[in-house]
């Protein structure tokens, strides 16, 4: 799965706007959001906390964790 020329563009312009967001699915139905976002966001009826010390290198670092698949999003 590739990137449009769009993004790509956008991403080589070095004005990027990105944040990485997690969505957890607990086993009893709870919805959890995390971003490495400055402020919280809201999309995909979730809402990304952010300050709550998450990051992609906790995440990988994480013990016990079953990822399924991952699902990108993009807003």
């Amino acid at each position: 799965m590739g990137i449009s020329e769009r993004f790509q563009s956008h991403l080589e312009s070095g004005h990027t706007t990105l944040a990485r967001c997690w969505q957890v699915v607990r086993n009893d139905g709870e919805i959890l959001g995390f971003t490495d976002h400055d402020q919280d966001l809201a999309f995909a009826d979730t809402v990304f906390k952010a300050d709550t010390g998450l990051t992609a290198q906790v995440l990988s670092r994480a013990r016990g964790c079953r990822w399924i698949t991952p699902r990108p999003w993009g807003l």
